[in-house]
């Protein structure tokens, strides 16, 4: 019974009025990212990635010569192709190039602790909020569970002093719950 009773005042904490404004705060205090999507050739050595420059200023293809080239075998047999990635996800000196290039660009050597890379950037995008019906399971699970642990904490915190003096159970949520006055009228 005792169950039933969080339950019942869990159920009333998210509304679709309250998920709104949860959404509306959550979605105004995302900053707006960037987003980039890249490919690259990695090689061991400077001189290996310059002849490569060399080949790509001169017409060759980016995502062929990472195929035949790149020692990075995941992205290698896919072009170089890196897919979307934002801020903080590829290491220092690879993201700080990545940011500094116009889209269509390819970088000269840039060396990090893989080896020596040489970037082509496709394409960049601001990130999207997502929708509401994206977001409501969090934002209702957020609401629930901080609604529910309230009134769990306080029915809890009572319970103890009850249990000891024998009293614990659906009385004490009737006989604690702060809500009680308000649903008995």
């Amino acid at each position: 019974m005792a169950n039933s009773a969080l339950q019942g005042v869990v159920a009333n904490v998210a509304t679709p009025q309250a998920l709104q404004l949860a959404y509306d705060t959550r979605v105004a205090s995302m900053a707006k990212k960037t987003e980039y999507r890249a490919a690259h050739i990695l090689v061991a050595s400077i001189e290996e990635a310059e002849a490569l420059k060399a080949e790509l200023d001169a017409g060759a293809d980016f995502a062929e010569l990472a195929s035949r080239s790149s020692i990075d075998t995941g992205s290698g047999t896919e072009g170089g192709e890196l897919g979307w990635f934002g801020i903080g996800t590829m290491v220092a000196p690879f993201e700080a190039a990545v940011i500094s290039m116009n889209v269509g660009a390819v970088s000269g050597p840039v060396q990090t602790d893989f080896g020596w890379h040489l970037i082509k950037l496709q394409e960049t995008r601001i990130q999207t909020a997502p929708s509401l019906e994206e977001m409501t399971p969090r934002i209702d699970g957020r609401a629930g569970t901080k609604g529910g642990r309230c009134i769990f904490a306080y029915a809890f915190k009572r319970g103890k002093r009850r249990e000891r003096r024998g009293r614990f159970g659906s009385q004490l949520i009737e006989r604690h719950n702060p809500f009680a006055k308000l649903t008995q009228r």
